[in-house]
């Protein structure tokens, strides 16, 4: 590492020989400022002042947990870099957030903030540790419910659809296979994407989707025969069953809808 950073980081009393792990905690604006004493403040300026909130949590959080911590508030999101003592000791990650989200909660109970974490750490690891926290994070945006914790090594599956994505002939595929649902769902108001995902996350037991859904068993099971129909796809080969799952996950990751969610909402 450039001695200029090295003797940079001792001015600000950071200490760089040593592990690291990247976290980052993104406000969710909408609904912090929305409760904030400040709402009435420029944007910009009740931003500043959560940024300032959370550093200073940060900060209390580390010497609570007698625990060396760097943090920067920028563009709306808390980057932190929390030291690590030993291979195990990226477990440190989680009580760390915990106790910060309960500081937080005791400034602003209604603070609702997102977390990506890192799996990459050591010294002098920095960028690459920023990188997966980032990641982690957006991959989280795309998937999960606001409050989410997003970890870099759970994020395999959800990666490999970013890069799926990327591919032309898949896409169109993917686009033929879903597109007549997504239709038939628009024009009658009965969301048959949503229905299939529940079905398949019950493993195709249709008395537990039934009741998760709601629905008689006779209504799933037309619903079912629909989308069968409408996509050309048999529910019970294997194959089929996971070109439909695959095409509803491509559509739900571009168009930001979390996987389990109503396509309505």
């Amino acid at each position: 590492m450039p001695g200029r950073y090295i003797i940079r980081a001792k001015s600000l009393h950071y200490d760089l020989d040593t592990d690291y792990l990247c976290l980052i905690a993104k406000p969710e604006n909408s609904q912090l400022h929305q409760h904030s004493n400040h709402a009435s403040h420029s944007y910009s300026t009740w931003l500043r002042t959560i940024g300032d909130i959370l550093e200073e949590e940060t900060y209390h959080a580390g010497r609570t947990m007698n625990i060396k911590t760097m943090s920067t508030f920028q563009k709306e999101e808390l980057i932190i870099f929390v030291e690590l003592f030993t291979e195990k000791s990226i477990e440190t990650a989680y009580p760390f957030i915990d106790l910060l989200q309960y500081r937080l909660e005791q400034k602003n109970p209604q603070a609702i903030v997102s977390w990506g974490v890192a799996k990459t750490y050591g010294r002098y690891c920095f960028n690459v540790s920023f990188q997966e926290a980032k990641a982690a994070l957006d991959i989280g945006h795309a998937h999960k419910e606001k409050g989410f914790i997003s970890t870099f090594a759970d994020t395999r599956f959800d990666r490999a659809l970013f890069a799926m994505t990327e591919n032309e002939e898949l896409e169109e595929i993917t686009e033929i296979t879903i597109a007549p649902l997504r239709k038939y769902s628009k024009e009658r108001g009965i969301d048959l994407v949503h229905t299939f995902v529940v079905y398949n996350q019950h493993k195709g037991n249709v008395s537990q989707t039934a009741r998760a859904l709601n629905l008689h068993r006779q209504s799933l099971l037309y619903r079912l025969k629909k989308i069968e129909n409408l996509t050309g796809c048999s529910l019970d080969d294997s194959d089929e069953l996971f070109l439909i799952d695959l095409s509803v996950r491509l559509h739900m990751l571009r168009s930001g809808t979390p996987y389990g969610y109503s396509s309505f909402h």
